[in-house]
């Protein structure tokens, strides 16, 4: 199958800035971002229109800088959390386990907190209430769901994934994320081959299609946390509702 790469000078990098008009028209209530912080002005704009804000952090130095910018809320992303890190002050991510940043960030901040990162039963959520954290994030519990956009292909392979398996690559965008190893991450990771988010993740982007295509799991980007779990498929209604009966039974 031919795939068709972008050439560098076609690949258009657009700024946040572009976005706020929208949201602000369509007076969004509740605004979540990550990779990094909002300009102060920025901030003020969507103050202004009653926009509460929430930010990420994967460091306590990150949850001061978002706290002492006016955001509202803080989401604390552990290094076990599936998918794109947060992280906006270091070149190398910190590699900081989820419990103990989040007690850390707690004690330093006065805003309320969400937790990410390793959320899968009552035991992983009750831990993380007790340490601090007054929301959670669920995301990979959901992956094999009814909703999910994942194709059948991508379900089986998280179905039969192990514990060695996932890593924290920056192959396909360029930016750190957690997920499975496989073809294209043992190939490119340790190259000098790997542009800047976002260059990265256009270059690869019709090479996962293609991959897509043919059901190849190896050339796909699946993004994924730490936490092996049974991966429930029935609706994200009843997975969560499952997972609310059961927090509230403990």
């Amino acid at each position: 199958m031919k795939v068709n790469l972008p050439e560098i000078d076609e690949i258009q990098v657009n700024s946040y800035h572009e976005q706020l008009d929208v949201i602000i028209s369509e007076n969004c209530k509740i605004l979540s971002f990550t990779f990094g912080n909002l300009d102060q002005q920025s901030i003020e704009r969507l103050k202004n229109n009653g926009t509460i804000l929430i930010g990420t952090c994967t460091s306590v130095n990150e949850a001061l800088i978002l706290e002492q910018s006016g955001i509202d809320i803080i989401c604390v992303q552990g290094i076990e959390a599936g998918g794109h890190r947060g992280s906006f002050t270091n070149e190398n991510i910190p590699q900081i386990g989820g419990l103990s940043l989040l007690s850390q960030v707690r004690d330093s901040v006065k805003v309320p907190i969400i937790f990410a990162g390793g959320i899968y039963n009552a035991r992983t959520l009750l831990a993380v209430k007790t340490l601090g954290a007054e929301g959670f994030q669920i995301g990979s519990l959901l992956l094999n769901s009814e909703e999910s956009a994942l194709k059948d292909f991508e379900k089986l392979r998280l179905k039969k994934l192990k514990e060695g398996e996932i890593t924290l690559t920056k192959s396909f965008s360029g930016r750190y994320a957690r997920g499975i190893r496989n073809t294209f991450v043992e190939e490119v990771e340790n190259t000098d081959f790997i542009l800047p988010y976002p260059y990265q993740n256009k270059l690869t982007g019709e090479l996962r299609k293609a991959a897509r295509i043919q059901n190849n799991s190896e050339f796909v980007n699946l993004w994924t946390g730490q936490s092996i779990s049974e991966l429930n498929e029935g609706s994200t209604t009843e997975i969560l509702g499952n997972l609310i009966e059961e927090v509230e039974k403990n």
